[in-house]
Order: structure tokens, then C-alpha cells, then sequence
């Protein structure tokens, strides 16, 4: 039993172990931009779809004290305009 434990561990394992390597943007190939939007904070990623994903860009920003009163669609507005400004 903990040996299936440990194989279903190992693939989980290498995929910690080995950072996302950004690569450049080919044109012509569709964009993908994931946002996630906490209490404390907005990230956000562009992505590349080329059969499989490939990371372009991280943004992240630590929202300020005024900005966490923010409802979270305007949290998600304030996303997408920060990452527009990042990524430009």
C-alpha cells in the first residue's frame, strides 16, 4: 500500500522540483491570461497553448489597504487593468 502511495507521489514530486521555464510568444498562436484574485493579493499569468501550456509572463501584485474593501468583481477589474498595464 505505500508503495502505490510513494509512485503517485513521484510525478507530483517532479513537477514541484523543476520550476516553469518562461518562453517567448509565438505569433499566430492563441493567448490564454488565468487571473486569480485573493483577499491579499491579484496575480495574474499569460499562457501560451501549444498542445501543451507554456508560461509568457507572471504579474502579481499585494493589494493595498484601501483596495482589499473592494468588492471582488471590482478586485478582478483591478486585475485585469493591472495585468493590461504590465503586459503591454
Amino acid at each position: 500500500m505505500w508503495w502505490d502511495l510513494w509512485q503517485a507521489f513521484l510525478p507530483f514530486k517532479k513537477t514541484i522540483a523543476t520550476p516553469p521555464i518562461l518562453s517567448l510568444p509565438r505569433p499566430g498562436t492563441p493567448l490564454l491570461l488565468y487571473l486569480l484574485v485573493i483577499e491579499e493579493a491579484i496575480i495574474s499569468a499569460l499562457i501560451q497553448e501549444e498542445g501543451n501550456q507554456l508560461p509568457i509572463y507572471f504579474t502579481s501584485h499585494i493589494l493595498y489597504d484601501t483596495e482589499k474593501h473592494y468588492q471582488m468583481i471590482e478586485k478582478v477589474v483591478l486585475a485585469l487593468i493591472t495585468s493590461n498595464q504590465w503586459l503591454r
